[in-house]
């Protein structure tokens, strides 16, 4: 998929990217999914330049994985990372 996608012209990218994106979220929020699925969402989201979303979809993978402590400490580490909330800020 990803050789099909850079063999497309730079609008159809932009396209096929959201759309993977949009995908992915919506799967995230109705069904869960692991730690490195939404990493991949949240990274996602912030290289596209949709902070809200990423920071909306950081509360729901909080919400989601909340029965393991190590995935909530790597969600923090990753919002950190991606300067999706203040310092300190759960």
């Amino acid at each position: 998929a990803a050789d099909a996608i850079r063999a497309m012209p730079q609008g159809e990218q932009q396209q096929a990217i959201r759309a993977m994106v949009d995908t992915l979220e919506t799967r995230l929020k109705a069904d869960g999914g692991t730690i490195d699925e939404w990493q991949r969402l949240l990274r996602s989201l912030s290289v596209i330049g949709e902070k809200d979303r990423a920071v909306a979809a950081l509360k729901a993978a909080r919400e989601k994985l909340a029965a393991d402590p190590q995935a909530i400490a790597t969600l923090g580490r990753i919002a950190a990372d991606l300067a999706l909330e203040k310092e300190g800020q759960p």
